[in-house]
């Protein structure tokens, strides 16, 4: 999750998962997904940024990757974060291939 610049695709991403959802398809269900105790995840809830912080956890977690980031956002069906991070992707991407392009 590192990976994802800060602007605007990282606090994109946060802003729209702190905002509660009446089907609790936020920061709450992203905490469960990523094995937080409701403790943990009404803790969290209480303070600034949840989501920030639990994608700090989720980093330090072994699996922890974008992809399975995605999955979990897709479990969710939180496509507008998918959405986001398809957009992202297709960021890398392009600069990938103008450097490539630009070395030749």
């Amino acid at each position: 999750m590192e990976t994802i610049p800060l602007q605007p695709f990282y606090c994109n991403i946060c802003t729209k998962l702190d905002v509660e959802r009446q089907f609790l398809d936020d920061y709450r269900l992203l905490g469960e997904k990523i094995g937080l105790s409701r403790d943990e995840i009404t803790l969290l809830g209480q303070k600034g940024q949840p989501t920030h912080c639990m994608l700090q956890k989720f980093k330090s977690q072994k699996n922890s990757c974008v992809g399975r980031f995605k999955n979990i956002m897709e479990d969710m069906d939180r496509h507008d974060i998918v959405t986001v991070i398809d957009e992202w992707i297709s960021h890398e991407w392009g600069k990938e291939n103008n450097s490539a392009v630009t070395l030749v």
